[in-house]
């Protein structure tokens, strides 16, 4: 009764040519920190390929259930940082993974709606998001430096992202053009970054928000 519908899409690429922006620290002669300055990074080539799914199942009229799935596997194939010259700190991020590319994001979600007469309706919904480990800027997850010869595990612990679980719930009830909402986001008051500035020694993060809940009133016209 068309109540399945299921997507996948699988993709592969390659990307050359790519250009990135960092902050660098700018040394006095006798090696003390005086500034920073943004330079421009030809990254060189990078290869993306991944799958995506989206699957969507009406289990009666007023049951139903949606997922993704997201599989990435997006690298630098060579990153030199170094330049002709190498200095202090630089990197040499080949084979290394993309920033802000987590390998896997699920979503998961279902609803359950109760008529409760001709014009009215009560809707329980509640959506779970999971999202990998990702790295937030270039070297999260090793590299090699060059002056010393030793790859590290990591440039700095603070580019990385560990995984995160978010769940937001609500129910909903509608009377005519009248629709009031309880509900509640990130309901395990998950901590994790949208956004952050890199400088040389520091690392500003910046936070979604946290656990939040209240109510909504809408009128439909």
């Amino acid at each position: 009764d068309r109540r399945l519908t299921f997507n996948i899409a699988g993709f592969y690429g390659k990307y050359s040519g790519l250009q990135l922006s960092r902050t660098i620290a700018l040394l006095s002669p006798n090696g003390t920190l005086v500034g920073s300055s943004n330079i421009t990074d030809n990254a060189g080539n990078v290869r993306l390929k991944g799958v995506e799914t989206e699957i969507r199942l009406a289990v009666t009229d007023n049951f139903q259930i949606n997922g993704n799935y997201t599989y990435l596997d997006n690298k630098f194939v060579r990153y030199n940082q170094c330049g002709v010259v190498p200095s202090a700190g630089c990197a040499v991020l080949d084979g290394t993974r993309l920033p802000r590319s987590p390998k896997t994001e699920i979503n998961l979600g279902a609803q359950y709606s109760v008529p409760l007469g001709a014009e009215d309706r009560l809707t329980f919904r509640a959506d779970w998001t999971h999202r990998s480990k990702m790295a937030l800027e270039a070297g999260a997850y090793g590299a090699l430096l060059p002056l010393t010869n030793t790859t590290v595990a990591t440039l700095n612990p603070l580019y990385k992202e560990p995984a995160r679980d978010v769940v937001d719930v609500r129910a909903t009830y509608e009377h005519g053009p009248w629709e009031l909402s309880v509900w509640a986001t990130n309901l395990t008051n998950e901590v994790y970054t949208t956004g952050f500035v890199a400088f040389p020694g520091e690392f500003i993060n910046y936070y979604a928000p946290p656990r939040m809940y209240g109510t909504t009133v809408r009128f439909k016209f």
